[in-house]
């Protein structure tokens, strides 16, 4: 059969044209979510589209309430609204259980939104596969910009100080923690693609009997009067990361 133009065709590409290998660009290109850290294989992407009856929720606050909400958005017409409610435990929370996999490199990236009243943002994975489970957490407070990683003690201990974000409407961060599910170690934090290294750096770590399990957790936190807002869009969940 024959292929292309003819050879007195005058159909010509108008300028130099070069072939495109990297197959997460095009990706980005057609529209996927996975944009601002293209490494590792993609596990999960939620957007929160087709509702959040995918995730379990965490209602702790006195007023606090979790809903698929098209206020704001930062990819698509739909994201997770988070208020966090006050009182004692000032706290909404959704948990996304999946397959536990192999031990290995992993991620967790979230894009969120946060008002002005929201004292802090958390972001975990929990892997359990006895004899131990690691919950790998970091919090963002908001309050006073700072980073700070979950350990043992248990306690959470300083990371980085990189300033309290804007929070004007609409206006949209981006979290990746990466962790090493086999050595059970923090590897790295994205925050808004600045790298900060945590290699060497240890989770909260419990033993377990139970069977394997692996979930991942967003968390917002108010203050016992004020309480916290925040938008939550593009989840992604990745492994083989480097």
């Amino acid at each position: 059969m024959a292929r292309g133009a003819p050879d007195d065709s005058n159909v010509k590409v108008g300028k130099d044209v070069f072939r495109l290998d990297d197959l997460a660009e095009l990706a980005v290109r057609i529209g996927s979510p996975v944009t601002y850290n293209r490494a590792g294989n993609v596990l999960l992407i939620d957007g929160f589209e087709s509702g959040i009856s995918a995730w379990k929720k965490g209602l702790f606050g006195v007023g606090v309430s979790i809903e698929a909400s098209n206020e704001l958005s930062y990819e698509g017409g739909t994201a997770c609204r988070m208020e966090s409610g006050t009182g004692a435990t000032p706290l909404a929370q959704i948990n996304r259980f999946i397959p536990v996999h192999s031990p290995c490199r992993m991620g967790f990236q979230v894009f969120f939104a946060p008002d002005d009243d929201l004292y802090s943002f958390r972001i975990a994975m929990l892997y359990g596969l006895a004899p131990n489970t690691h919950n790998f957490t970091i919090n963002y407070r908001h309050t006073t910009g700072e980073l700070h990683y979950y350990t043992a003690g248990p306690a959470f201990l300083p990371l980085a100080s990189p300033g309290i974000q804007y929070h004007d409407s609409n206006n949209w961060h981006n979290m990746k923690l990466v962790v090493d599910t086999e050595t059970g170690e923090y590897v790295r934090l994205y925050f808004d693609d600045v790298a900060y290294d945590m290699a060497g750096l240890l989770p909260y770590t419990q033993v377990r009997v139970d069977g394997p399990m692996q979930y991942v957790s967003i968390h917002s936190w108010g203050t016992a009067i004020q309480s916290g807002n925040t938008f939550v869009d593009s989840v992604i969940v990745t492994y083989n990361e480097f």
